[in-house]
């Protein structure tokens, strides 16, 4: 059997078993990717692929259509991370014209605010909220993740896109 036959064997043969094991294997992975649950998800996620891999596997399959199943499992938890670090970083698909009745901080110049020190209210990684003189505000951290309660300092302000970095104690 050639490569591409495995490959449409890959599908052609899976059963609602193997399709439901994958699946939920890859929803919890993702969901361990976008929640960052710290391996509540990711226990059930390997567990539910393996086993997926495994029965898809004893239906008949070469070591290529393990490779295909591996690589698809890959791009599409590969993609789930890019599409969430660019939501969480850039607020890309966030930014949605429409009308918005709440008072805003457009415009507002955060400029003050550089070389300032506050404290992590919730756990930065990479954006998440800080505290300045006792007023809370979004902020992105320039680079790694922090935990709540560490001190950071304002080193970048464009617009209302507020950077900081850890200090170290």
């Amino acid at each position: 059997m050639d490569v591409w036959s495995e490959f449409a064997h890959l599908f052609s043969g899976m059963d609602a078993a193997d399709a439901l094991l994958l699946g939920a294997g890859l929803v919890f992975l993702s969901l361990e990717i976008v929640r960052r649950s710290k391996g509540a998800f990711a226990g059930l996620g390997g567990a539910a692929l393996l086993a997926g891999f495994a029965t898809r596997l004893s239906h008949g399959g070469g070591i290529a259509m393990f490779f295909f199943m591996a690589l698809i499992c890959c791009a599409a938890l590969l993609a789930v991370y890019l599409i969430d670090t660019a939501v969480k970083r850039y607020n890309f698909l966030l930014k949605v014209p429409g009308i918005d009745f709440e008072e805003t901080d457009e415009g507002k110049d955060y400029y003050y605010l550089l070389g300032l020190d506050g404290v992590a209210v919730e756990s930065l990684s990479p954006s998440g909220k800080i505290a300045i003189n006792n007023v809370t505000i979004a902020a992105t951290l320039k680079s790694g993740s922090v935990n709540r309660g560490a001190i950071v300092r304002v080193v970048g302000v464009e617009g209302q896109n507020i950077t900081v970095e850890q200090i170290e104690n």
